[in-house]
């Protein structure tokens, strides 16, 4: 117990925002959680490529490159993969909502900082299992996309796209067509993050229609640990980050209110998912970061 408790004070050190400002800060960070896991854990998680050949098949983007059968393309002139008895590689999408209210912060850190500290160390353990990973991060006025793929610089690629994330408007309405950000029917994890502020369902809409027979989605709900405790007193100014529009509150009497609200939305949530076979949690910084990483790989065996 307490290896564990210095083993998240270490990581809690790190997570400032001067650090993970830049790719170096953001790449150590994601290193740190990672070893501090398999240090936890006293033994490797990697997975390997299986062994036996089973059959070929073609190739698909995204696939790993070092399984390409070079000699059925002289044959063929075709890509093929080899493929094993065990295919122990994935690909991993991951979602990012990069609307205006991911700026909330608490602690000094906001809730988009603690997204892109997590996409990037699931993403360096991803890298270090062999699986493909892209990243796209949507609001209103933009998307942004880095396609799944297992090339060499796809981390770094991963990394800057982090670090140049501007947060902008709200959740669209009605997002862009979702074949242009996802391909249903493939076999992949698909890891969505959000503080699932939404005005008319547009984020449970968009995040149910990711689940499909083949697929697993886990989503990670970004929560401020000022939100949970509701810490303020006395009159306060809430700013709706996405609106600008403000309010005057008296907060010891919204108190019970602002909790009661809290409560019944995070119960529709989890009932909800759970109803969709989708995999959901609360994250905050207090939260474990080496248990998250856990609980992915618990999620990432249920697609080899």
């Amino acid at each position: 117990m307490a290896k564990l408790k210095e083993s998240n004070e270490k990581i809690s050190d790190l997570l400032r925002p001067e650090i993970i400002s830049s790719i170096e800060g953001l790449e150590l960070v994601a290193r740190i959680v990672v070893e501090e896991f398999f240090h936890g854990n006293n033994r490797s998680h990697r997975l390997g490529m299986g062994q036996e050949f089973s059959q070929y098949r073609s190739y698909e983007p995204g696939d790993d490159l070092r399984l390409l059968d070079w000699k059925m393309y002289a044959r063929s002139e075709r890509y093929y993969i080899r493929q094993s008895e065990i295919d122990t590689h994935i690909t991993i999408r991951f979602i990012i909502d990069a609307s205006k209210s991911m700026e909330h912060e608490s602690g000094g850190l906001r809730k988009i900082d603690l997204a892109r500290i997590i996409v990037a160390s699931l993403a360096y353990l991803a890298r270090n299992q062999g699986d493909s990973f892209g990243l796209f991060t949507i609001n209103n006025e933009n998307i942004s996309r880095l396609s799944p793929t297992v090339h060499p610089q796809q981390f770094t690629r991963l990394l800057q796209m982090l670090i140049q994330l501007k947060t902008a408007g709200a959740w669209p309405i009605r997002p862009a067509r979702l074949e242009d950000i996802y391909y249903p029917g493939r076999k992949e994890m698909v890891i969505f993050l959000s503080d699932m502020y939404e005005k008319e369902n547009e984020l449970m809409d968009f995040i149910t229609s990711l689940k499909t027979q083949r697929n697993e989605v886990l989503v990670l709900n970004m929560v401020a640990q000022n939100e949970i405790e509701f810490a303020y007193e006395g009159f306060h100014t809430f700013k709706d980050l996405e609106t600008g529009e403000e309010v005057l509150t008296d907060a010891d009497k919204a108190r019970e209110f602002f909790v009661e609200k809290k409560r019944i939305a995070e119960n529709h949530f989890q009932t909800t998912f759970l109803a969709k076979e989708i995999d959901y949690h609360q994250f905050n910084s207090g939260d474990d970061l080496p248990t998250l990483l856990s609980g992915f790989l618990q999620i990432r065996k249920r697609l080899v």
